[in-house]
């Protein structure tokens, strides 16, 4: 019997089960706000990174949600299996999370002084005796054994980090800032407030990932996500996809 169009279209479909024309599904992603990677108040700039993130599980027909979160609540939920990852964390910032192989990016945390400042990092030694603000949960681990040597302050990751930051170092109430390089840029040029500030020295870079729920009743779920991504990624790279996202965020 010669198959109707119907049937074809279901037989094209069980044979072609992976395109993103017959399979489909929508993966929930914990973010915070951290533009220019992520910035979850913006339509037509949502963020490098989530701009990024949309293309590469797009490629393997899957949609995305985003829900912004205080950092430790966004990863509190992707551990909980409440969200199905998150962006975007080094591994030493959640590590008892699911990491597929291909990083999404790397990040660079840096110090910021005010301008008339000598002080400069140039090895984890140099933070003793500093008074430093970083946001809650992400201090660097090469600096954490001179944690009771130095004065870290931590203040939860929103909005209001940055600005806040600099009004503390301001009335001298910190020696530096501690911030991802690109962030801490773009919020300074934006307000006009770059020649007030210098770069004091940065922390070795650490790459950076879509992090996924450990949750056992995911597991199988989440394992062909993380393959997708990591086949997906694998092809972007090739087509230097990421490198015009560089270009339109003008962070090339």
């Amino acid at each position: 019997m010669k198959p109707n169009m119907k049937q074809t279209s279901l037989i094209a479909c069980f044979l072609f089960v992976f395109s993103s024309a017959c399979y489909s599904e929508t993966v929930s992603i914990s973010v915070i706000d951290w533009c220019p990677f992520i910035c979850p108040d913006s339509q037509d700039r949502p963020g490098l990174l989530v701009e990024y993130t949309k293309a590469i599980l797009k490629r393997s027909g899957h949609d995305i949600k985003l829900n912004d979160f205080p950092w430790s609540r966004a990863v509190k939920t992707v551990e909980e299996g409440s969200m199905d990852a998150v962006l975007a964390p080094a591994r030493s910032e959640a590590p008892t999370l699911m990491f597929p192989e291909e990083p999404i990016g790397t990040q660079r945390q840096c110090f910021f002084s005010l301008k008339e400042s000598a002080w400069q990092y140039d090895k984890p030694e140099s933070v003793i005796g500093k008074k430093i603000i970083h946001p809650q949960d992400v201090l660097p681990e090469i600096l954490m054994p001179f944690s009771e040597k130095a004065s870290f302050n931590s203040i939860q990751y929103r909005k209001h980090y940055i600005p806040r930051a600099i009004s503390m170092l301001k009335a001298s109430r910190i020696d530096s800032i501690l911030m991802t390089y690109y962030s801490m840029y773009d919020y300074l040029n934006k307000n006009q407030l770059s020649g007030l500030f210098t770069l004091s020295g940065c922390v070795a870079s650490e790459d950076l990932f879509l992090a996924f729920t450990p949750a056992l009743e995911k597991k199988d779920r989440v394992m062909r996500l993380m393959a997708d991504f990591d086949q997906s990624i694998k092809a972007l790279k090739k087509e230097s996809f990421f490198e015009g996202l560089l270009l339109k965020y003008g962070l090339n």
